[in-house]
């Protein structure tokens, strides 16, 4: 593989490596929403490492490659806020039932094999191109309609597990209202 780095791509895996080691850590902690968070973190590494080699690479296949990577991170970082923000708020019999998590698991799972296919059918990308034009290459991607349908998914979720923390917020004694405010200021 052929990298040309830059800026950009050196913060995001500078980053993208920072987040990896915190996520372990944190893993490690007891409590199962730690855990959430954790997991969630991760997703976040593994998207923030795949856009920085994706922004390091020039060629079209190589960038490509690296999106489907990212797309490990992208799809579970919304899920794993989602849950992160149930078990903080004291639903967790929510996601607990097969049903739910089996309709929250699927969209996920649909989006990931529909990237790694899309060559077959352009449903998550109509078409992309290597744009040039830059100070480095960057993929011009044109979004289809499995990208747009993620697209209400992903921001579905980040908000209503943004509302979970609200009305937690909302209802804590004092003692807890300036964790829980740091959680919705970090989630801003």
């Amino acid at each position: 593989m052929d990298f040309a780095f830059n800026i950009f791509a050196l913060i995001l895996i500078f980053f993208g490596t920072l987040t990896l080691f915190i996520s372990y850590y944190l893993y490690k902690k007891e409590g199962e929403a730690v855990k959430f968070f954790a997991i969630m973190m991760l997703s976040n590494a593994v998207w923030s490492l795949g856009y920085g080699f994706e922004l390091a690479s020039s060629t079209t296949e190589q960038v490509m490659f690296f999106i489907n990577i990212e797309y490990l991170g992208i799809t579970t970082l919304p899920l794993n806020w989602f849950l992160f923000c149930l078990r903080f708020s004291g639903n967790e019999k929510w996601y607990k039932k097969p049903l739910n998590l089996g309709l929250l698991i699927s969209v996920p799972i649909a989006t990931i094999l529909l990237v790694w296919t899309n060559s077959h059918h352009h449903l998550h990308y109509k078409s992309y191109y290597m744009d040039l034009r830059g100070d480095f290459p960057m993929i011009a991607l044109h979004p289809g309609i499995s990208y747009r349908l993620f697209t209400i998914y992903f921001y579905s979720l980040l908000a209503i597990g943004s509302f979970l923390l609200i009305a937690k917020f909302r209802q804590s004694d004092p003692i807890y209202k300036r964790q829980n405010y740091s959680i919705i200021i970090a989630a801003m």
